[in-house]
């Protein structure tokens, strides 16, 4: 669809930009062109809440790209879509030729530290070390963001939700405005079904918990309880792709 409406009249500017991005992605031959069209793609989705998405269109072809030297500049975004795919292997090679680069490479140390967070966020297994001082490097990065605050907020409920050895001395942003909360009931029943281990009913409470709205309407406090309970009822995994759902539509 985003490749037959790339050229149709009467898109809005947003969409006709994705679509047209998709269609260029899709198109090049080139190896060096295909990575400048997926980045593209990616940015075109990215303040639309639509990273996910993008993803899935695009995931077709992610597979048939490797890490390598030529692919590094879209690293940390394929990082990103793999996590978004479910794949946290295909995630965690995308990382290290991110943070590879890095080391030789000035150009990579910002996205190293951006993408760090989201790849703590989705690992159940240690794969990527816990490294001090990345938070307060990724905290100056994001003040620069118009919903820094917002976004940092987020970040840290999910951490200390997921139980990760944040140090609050290096990383603490205070609690931040504009998000909706579902009635305290809500929460509390909650918090109640999850100790108790009713599954079904804590899984239904935490959909109920965060609404019908966009994941970034959501507020931390409400979040970290939804990831919280998931873990107490025994379903981490589910808790830790829940986070990242909620980091990629902040676009962390």
């Amino acid at each position: 669809l985003y490749q037959a409406g790339a050229d149709a009249p009467g898109l809005s500017p947003q969409v006709k930009r994705r679509a047209q991005a998709v269609r260029d992605a899709l198109r090049a031959t080139d190896l060096g062109d295909k990575v400048k069209g997926m980045q593209a793609a990616f940015r075109a989705a990215e303040n639309s809440a639509l990273f996910t998405t993008m993803a899935r269109v695009l995931g077709e072809q992610l597979v048939k790209i490797f890490p390598e030297h030529k692919t590094a500049p879209m690293a940390a975004d394929t990082a990103r879509a793999f996590l978004a795919l479910n794949d946290f292997p295909r995630a965690v090679e995308w990382y290290y030729t991110v943070a590879g680069g890095a080391t030789i490479d000035t150009q990579y140390e910002a996205p190293t530290v951006q993408l760090w967070p989201v790849m703590q966020l989705a690992d159940n297994a240690s794969s990527i070390p816990w490294e001090p001082g990345y938070l307060a490097r990724w905290q100056a990065q994001n003040a620069k963001h118009p919903r820094g605050a917002q976004r940092a907020a987020v970040l840290a409920a999910l951490l200390q939700a997921l139980g990760e050895p944040v140090d609050r001395a290096e990383f603490n942003p205070p609690a931040a405005t504009g998000f909706a909360n579902p009635p305290r009931a809500v929460l509390a029943r909650l918090a109640q079904s999850a100790q108790q281990g009713r599954v079904g009913e804590t899984v239904a409470l935490a959909a109920q918990a965060s609404g019908e709205t966009n994941l970034t309407a959501v507020s931390p406090a409400t979040l970290g309880a939804i990831v919280q309970a998931l873990r107490q009822i025994g379903l981490p995994d589910v808790a830790r792709r829940f986070a990242v759902e909620v980091a990629l539509a902040h676009a962390l």
